[in-house]
């Protein structure tokens, strides 16, 4: 009898109680009546974990910040062809001289 006992004993500590957090019979009540599912909510460390509002995000892609960097490339360059087309405008004074042993032009 006492063996029993401590065997009952045994099996009810290894035994955990179970939560079922979802029923889909059993219950006796009206079927149109609808219950929504318990939802835990996390409790952990890393449950309040968010955005940080001062991280610096500069390495991150940003549309806007794109396309400012591609006006002001467009810019620079035609800014550059301007400047480019106005060398190649300017006329050029090639001067011929040959070696004579002197130092003059």
């Amino acid at each position: 009898a006492e063996l029993r006992e401590k065997q009952s004993k045994r099996q009810k500590k290894k035994q955990k109680p179970t939560v079922s957090m979802l029923s889909f019979g059993g219950d006796d009540d009206e079927e149109g009546e609808f219950s929504p599912p318990i939802i835990k909510k996390r409790t952990d460390k890393f449950a309040a974990v968010g955005k940080n509002p001062h991280a610096d995000t500069a390495f991150l892609p940003d549309r806007d910040r794109d396309r400012e960097e591609r006006s002001l490339r467009e810019k620079l360059k035609e800014e550059w062809l301007q400047k480019q087309n106005l060398i190649m405008d300017e006329l050029l004074e090639v001067s011929y001289s040959y070696w004579d042993g002197t130092g003059h032009r």
